[in-house]
């Protein structure tokens, strides 16, 4: 059976292969990166703990942009 990812997890790589996720888009000294919302203009500030989307805020679960920066993260600083 091959692996499949959660819903989740498929979402914060679609943004990553979308280019959505640009880090140079940061916030609060460079702690965040600006994540694109599904809602066309908005924006999260997003790190590798936190994310101001309705996921991570309320519901207090990790969210698909928290996913998509800790990839990043791992590709190109902390894979190294």
């Amino acid at each position: 059976m091959p692996f499949q990812f959660s819903a989740r997890a498929q979402a914060a790589l679609d943004l990553l292969q979308s280019g959505a996720v640009n880090p140079k888009l940061t916030v609060g000294n460079g702690e965040a990166i600006l994540v694109p919302s599904s809602h066309e203009g908005a924006f999260y500030a997003t790190s590798i703990d936190s994310c101001t989307c309705p996921d991570a805020t309320y519901r207090k679960v990790v969210c698909k942009h928290q996913l998509a920066v800790r990839v990043l993260f791992t590709l190109t600083e902390g894979g190294n």
